[in-house]
């Protein structure tokens, strides 16, 4: 479960739409320098299969069972 902590100075940019684009992965490669994590890369021209769009940052935590805490 994701828990967002955000200072409650911050909470205004919460109100932010949000999108998620699904991508397929092909010609995708594991990028190897920093930032470490999962990063991933292409020099080709990628165009979204899907998009879901949130309201707001904090609709789309929520909606993904996610919660958000102010600090």
């Amino acid at each position: 479960k994701v828990v967002l902590l955000v200072p409650e100075a911050l909470k205004g940019r919460l109100l932010q739409p949000l999108f998620v684009y699904e991508v397929s992965g092909e010609g995708f490669e594991l990028l190897d320098t920093e930032p470490k994590g999962h990063n991933f890369w292409t020099h080709e021209k990628v165009v979204p299969v899907r998009c879901v769009a949130y309201a707001t940052v904090t609709a789309a935590i929520e909606k993904n069972e996610g919660s958000v805490r102010f600090i």
